[in-house]
């Protein structure tokens, strides 16, 4: 029978056609959300110190760069005038050195004047001094820089959300503490 030999044939389903039209939503669907910001930062100190100021507190709009709070750690001061001294100390040992090298260098010219051992001497110490005194350098560029980072900033334009320190708390660079968050609201976002 014709019929039978059509309906056993596998591989192709029935597929049902409809027209679609708009109609009236049937079903809501209720979710919990909350509208945050785009942006936020949490803000900790990058050095230890005591709170010398606060400029900002809760609510506070704040622009880029805008000072938050200043740290001061007397400590630092000092390591920072010991350093000072330490990069001077080592550029006079090293100016005076290279004079006596470019000395040595132009007594040399004459034969017999100076070694060439003597000579050789001279600027390996010239050579000495020069890395000692980019040393001494190095370190106080990065006193300077830990002195930088006593000035707390706002990462970026916003709202300061939350304030975690008082006038007198001492801070330290281990993340335990935070100073400030900061939110970017202009941009706001459903989470």
């Amino acid at each position: 029978n014709k019929d039978s030999a059509v309906q056993s044939k596998p591989g192709i389903p029935e597929v049902k056609l409809i027209t679609l039209k708009p109609e009236p939503v049937a079903t809501k669907l209720s979710l919990t959300g909350e509208i945050i910001s785009l942006d936020k930062a949490d803000i900790f100190a990058r050095t230890p110190g005591y709170v010398k100021e606060v400029k900002v507190d809760i609510g506070s709009r704040v622009t880029k760069g805008q000072v938050l709070c200043q740290l001061e750690a007397p400590e630092l001061n000092a390591n920072q005038a010991q350093s000072q001294s330490n990069s001077m100390a080592a550029l006079s040992k090293f100016r005076s050195s290279k004079n006596v090298y470019l000395r040595l260098l132009k007594a040399s010219k004459m034969p017999g004047a100076i070694s060439a051992n003597e000579l050789e001497v001279a600027a390996d110490q010239m050579k000495t001094d020069s890395a000692a005194y980019q040393a001494f350098r190095s370190a106080t560029e990065a006193t300077k820089t830990m002195e930088e980072y006593l000035t707390i900033r706002a990462p970026f334009d916003g709202v300061v959300t939350a304030r975690g320190i008082f006038k007198g708390d001492f801070v330290d660079n281990t993340g335990k503490k935070m100073l400030f968050s900061v939110e970017d609201d202009s941009r706001l976002r459903i989470d």
